[in-house]
């Protein structure tokens, strides 16, 4: 913890969202650009709180939610030594900080739900094509997600070995943010600055 396990080049190479309010400065807004030039950010964006919120609930908060749900809707021990890349890869990010995650998946409470809404939406429906024995359907859901690959490989290479820092200005004086807050998870898995991928078709 602390200064002890710091890197000088954490974030190099890294995105900074920042996520100014009414009550920022421009001075105030591009203070913090000048920090993230120095500490070697690759990519600087700005971003309102709702959009922030909205790309850290679907990329980030969601897909720890469903890594979450698969690792405990089933007691799969009997099932440990089948397990193959595809699972270890789905319920990887699920060993995560409970008191954290906790936290962060309730102060988002509004949007992670309504992301998990989508979801569950979009899961009944690929379910109902298996229970209706719907192979066309079925296809063509798959289908879609190949038409997205683009999108999906560009998302993933954005979130590998990605860090940022997520900061909100609150001062009205022109002058160092009042609050700056670093969100990092334990697996090294950071937020990005990825405009939000739709399930729906």
């Amino acid at each position: 913890y602390g200064v002890e396990n710091s890197k000088e080049n954490l974030f190099v190479g890294a995105n900074l969202i920042i996520t100014p309010t009414s009550k920022s400065t421009d001075k105030a807004v591009s203070i913090v650009e000048q920090i993230g030039q120095i500490l070697g950010f690759k990519n600087i964006v700005k971003l309102s709180p709702s959009e922030h919120d909205e790309m850290i609930g679907f990329l980030s908060q969601l897909t720890h939610c469903i890594a979450v749900s698969l690792m405990t809707c089933k007691d799969s021990k009997h099932l440990v030594e089948y397990t193959g890349d595809s699972f270890r890869d789905l319920t990887r990010i699920a060993k995560i900080n409970e008191n954290m995650w906790s936290e962060l998946f309730l102060l988002n409470k509004e949007e992670l739900v309504k992301q998990m809404d989508e979801f569950e939406e979009q899961f009944k429906i690929l379910k109902q094509t298996i229970i209706d024995e719907d192979a066309h359907n079925m296809k063509e859901i798959m289908l879609f997600f190949h038409k997205k690959s683009c999108i999906s490989r560009r998302l993933y290479l954005k979130s590998f070995n990605i860090s940022c820092i997520i900061t909100n200005i609150l001062t009205k004086r022109g002058g160092i943010p009042l609050e700056q807050r670093k969100l990092r998870d334990r697996d090294g898995e950071h937020h990005q600055e990825v405009p939000r991928y739709h399930c729906k078709r």
